[in-house]
């Protein structure tokens, strides 16, 4: 059973206490003579909760009642305004830092890889076949790009493909496939994380400021 006036429920995010408004549910638990609930007796199972329960036929007509309490919802924190207001720009800052850390490691990544492409053909090849594979990858948009990382989206090299090559050349395209695959990738994050950027609200008291 629920009450029309709802209840604040405290949370917390980050450093801040935040609240919802929630419908106040009631359970009421009566203790009721065995034969009562075994004979289904609904005249004498309301007899017995008429004294701990006042039924009226709308909730006008027992907002109306002289035992209404008037029982009202908890105001808000004083200032809460002010707290939404710091909450929002936080927000933004931590969403802002962490595409700003993916970006980072995705620059560091993508520049380790000058120190391992070599000239071997085979690696070549490999390196030329995972340029084409991540290039038809779908990588999403922005919550995609920074919920998953390159292990989850690389494509795996083709069987056939190395199956034709012998031995430490099979290795050699393997190494090279990955490589030119975490290229595109990083290249990509580079081009297209900076645009996930947020806007981040003015703060409190200094409506003129704007930035991310």
């Amino acid at each position: 059973m629920g009450v029309p006036e709802p209840i604040l429920v405290s949370f917390r995010d980050g450093p801040f206490t935040l609240y919802n408004e929630t419908r106040c549910l009631i359970e009421l638990d009566v203790e009721l003579p065995r034969s009562l609930v075994s004979n289904d007796d609904a005249n004498g199972i309301d007899a017995a909760i008429a004294p701990v329960l006042k039924r009226f036929t709308s909730q006008d007509e027992a907002l109306q009642a002289k035992s209404f309490n008037h029982r009202k919802r908890d105001p808000y924190p004083a200032d809460y305004d002010r707290t939404l207001a710091e909450h929002a720009v936080w927000k933004a800052q931590q969403a802002n830092a962490a595409i700003q850390a993916r970006i980072d490691k995705a620059l560091e990544e993508t520049s380790r890889l000058t120190d391992r492409v070599t000239s071997d053909p085979d690696y070549l090849k490999g390196f030329a076949a995972g340029v084409e594979a991540m290039r038809a990858v779908d990588l999403g948009q922005c919550g995609e790009l920074m919920s998953r990382d390159f292990t989850n989206v690389a494509p795996a090299p083709k069987q056939i493909a190395v199956a034709s090559f012998a031995g430490e050349a099979a290795g050699r395209y393997t190494r090279g496939f990955q490589d030119g695959q975490r290229l595109v990738y990083g290249l990509e994050c580079l081009r297209r994380l900076p645009q996930c950027m947020v806007p981040v609200p003015p703060a409190p008291g200094n409506p003129g400021a704007r930035g991310y």
